[in-house]
Formats: C-alpha cells, structure tokens, sequence
C-alpha cells in the first residue's frame, strides 16, 4: 500500500484547520445571512419529516384493522341507531378494539 508521509499528513490536518477557521470567520461576518440559511434549511428538514411520517403512517403501515381499505368513519353513535356519529379519537378506538377483543367487529 501507498502510505503518505508523516509530513504530508501533518500538512493535510494544517491546511484543514485553516480551512474550518476561514469557513467560521465567514459564518460570524455574515450571521444574518447564516441564520436565515440555517432557519430554511431546518423548516426544510422538518417539512421533510412530517411528510415521511405522515406517508408512513397513512400509506405504509396499515390501520389495525381488519379491510383498513373499507373502513369510512369511526365514531360513537347511540343505541338507538341513526346517521348522527361524534368523532373517536385514535387512541380511544384502539382501546376499544383491544376491550373487545374479537367479540365484535368495528363497524
């Protein structure tokens, strides 16, 4: 194997310090403009996140039910019948699939 000498290394490392001290004089002369590069760059990053998470959530990984593809509405409604449902929230359905526990199906 070729192997660089000691010197050549050592020249390496001094001229990438100088390098990282020439880049960070520049990011405090122009803090402004830096801040507003790190601000986009971060809402960027979360946009990004939120999608993937969303996609994972919505597209990738299915609903813990069974036919997730059918299933329209879930909420509560009352003994009596009718169109009138209030919302579940998630958590809520999910604790009401694991308490009845195959004994009946969500509909």
């Amino acid at each position: 194997m070729n192997e660089m000498p000691r010197g050549a290394i050592a020249r390496l490392w001094t001229v990438a310090i100088e390098e990282l001290r020439a880049a960070f004089r520049a990011i405090i002369a122009r803090s402004a403009f830096s801040a507003l590069v790190v601000g986009v760059l971060g809402v960027g990053l979360a946009c990004m996140m939120f999608m993937l998470v969303m996609l994972n959530g919505f597209v990738i990984r299915p609903l813990p039910f069974p036919a997730p593809d059918e299933l329209l509405h879930a909420g509560l409604g009352s003994a009596h019948g009718g169109d009138n449902l209030d919302d579940l929230p998630g958590r809520d359905l999910l604790a009401l699939r694991r308490q009845l526990d195959g004994k009946a199906w969500l509909c």
